[in-house]
């Protein structure tokens, strides 16, 4: 949609991104910058990131 290839061996989801790209679990607060996009940590458990938020970076 937004024309950004995201390619990760190591993650099927933004989530795994994130997580992948930190090489931690996620906490709230964390960021990320891929390719011109923003992923911003807004929720997470002990186990993962439950809501990310992207914007242009």
């Amino acid at each position: 949609v937004l024309g950004v290839h995201l390619s990760d061996r190591e993650a099927h989801t933004v989530g795994g991104l994130v997580t992948a790209r930190l090489r931690r679990i996620p906490q709230v607060g964390d960021n990320v910058e891929e390719s011109g996009l923003l992923f911003i940590v807004e929720k997470a458990s002990d186990r993962a990131a439950l809501l990310i938020r992207i914007r242009l970076a």
